[in-house]
């Protein structure tokens, strides 16, 4: 009985240990996936597309606004152009989550957020990202990336604006009222407003759409 008792706390200070270990490796996966990202995002902002396309595997993928770039050539060219385009912008990058997937494969989640200036209100692209990073020759690659655009706001930072508003012109006493309701099973704000003296209904003047990230 005693030796049973025994080999049971042998077997279950085994699987503690192996666990641990298991999650020290996957600490470190992380932490080096992590450091990859930052150099990734440090040659993005300095112009280094050679250091910058060694991040990626020969036939990476990346999907980004409806459009598929495969090869490391084509990826890095894409990037090249976006940076000519928009000569001061500059990205940082926040990973949310690394999960191993083995010793050399990961997955990647977390947000992007490109700016033409160092202050925040200027922000004006921000998306999510999904990669798939693999390690080859010691250097964790991009295999494939999606990339999709999402709205820097929420409905909940408009929610003082829904309802009827009333405004007036003090110098020719001309009043205009409004309204904004939620609209598109609660996806957008809409602002409303009747015609000037007229019986018509209401057209829509206005719709934040910033909120999907369109604006």
């Amino acid at each position: 009985m005693a030796g049973a008792f025994g080999a049971g706390l042998v077997l279950l200070g085994c699987l503690v240990s192996g666990q641990a270990k298991e999650g020290a490796k996957d600490s470190a996966i992380a932490l080096e996936i992590r450091q990859a990202d930052e150099a990734y995002v440090k040659a993005r902002n300095a112009r280094d597309f050679k250091t910058l396309g060694e991040q990626w595997t020969l036939r990476g993928e990346l999907e980004e606004d409806g459009k598929t770039i495969r090869g490391r050539e084509g990826i890095v060219a894409f990037v090249k152009e976006f940076a000519r385009v928009h000569p001061t912008s500059r990205m940082s990058l926040v990973v949310e989550e690394v999960k191993p997937l083995g010793d050399a494969l990961a997955q990647v989640t977390g947000k992007i957020r490109m700016t033409e200036s160092e202050l925040d209100r200027a922000r004006w692209y921000t998306c999510r990202f999904e990669s798939l990073r693999v390690k080859e020759e010691g250097v964790w690659r991009i295999a494939k990336s999606r990339v999709e655009q999402v709205p820097d706001a929420s409905l909940t930072d408009l929610a003082w604006l829904e309802g009827n508003w009333k405004a007036a012109d003090k110098a020719t006493g001309q009043e205009i009222r409004a309204t904004f309701e939620k609209a598109h099973g609660g996806k957008l704000m809409v602002g409303r407003r009747p015609p000037a003296r007229t019986g018509r209904r209401w057209k829509c003047f206005k719709s934040c759409k910033r909120i999907l990230g369109k604006g």
